[in-house]
């Protein structure tokens, strides 16, 4: 049997068109959907102006792990497909797995603030007068910050 060299084929280009971005953070999960604020990269938000209920079906396999109340990740929303034929709407949510911040992380953060707090010797409630004496009402009915 004769090597038959083969021709390679070309593919034709895909085209990503990008019509919305945002970033999220989930605020709550329930059975088959979770629930997000949304900052609207697109028209340049800076900060949630949109909520949104996503179903979990949504989610790939991948970030299921990652799904979890405070999650941070980037909803796209755009056409794609070669430019010559009619494009698929595609919506992609990918999550951040970085930020994500567990209920073991916060318990060690609270260590570490309360041992800072013992080395410079603070209490409870002197942090709490702090607070208070920092407060804006306080200052300005105190004769102002300056």
């Amino acid at each position: 049997m004769e090597d038959q060299a083969h021709e390679p084929t070309l593919q034709p280009k895909r085209a990503t068109q990008l019509l919305q971005e945002w970033e999220g953070r989930v605020v709550e999960i329930a059975y088959d959907e979770f629930i997000a604020e949304l900052i609207d990269l697109t028209a340049g938000s800076s900060y949630a102006e949109e909520e949104a209920v996503i179903p979990l079906a949504q989610i790939a396999d991948d970030d299921a792990g990652a799904l979890q109340v405070g999650g941070v990740f980037r909803w796209t929303i755009c056409h794609e497909g070669p430019p010559s034929v009619r494009k698929k709407l595609v919506s992609r949510i990918v999550f951040c797995k970085s930020q994500v911040f567990t209920q073991q992380d916060l318990e060690r953060a609270q260590q570490w603030a309360a041992e800072v707090r013992r080395a410079f010797n603070l209490s409870a409630e002197t942090m709490s007068q702090r607070r208070q004496d920092h407060d804006f009402g306080t200052a300005v009915q105190n004769g102002g910050p300056w």
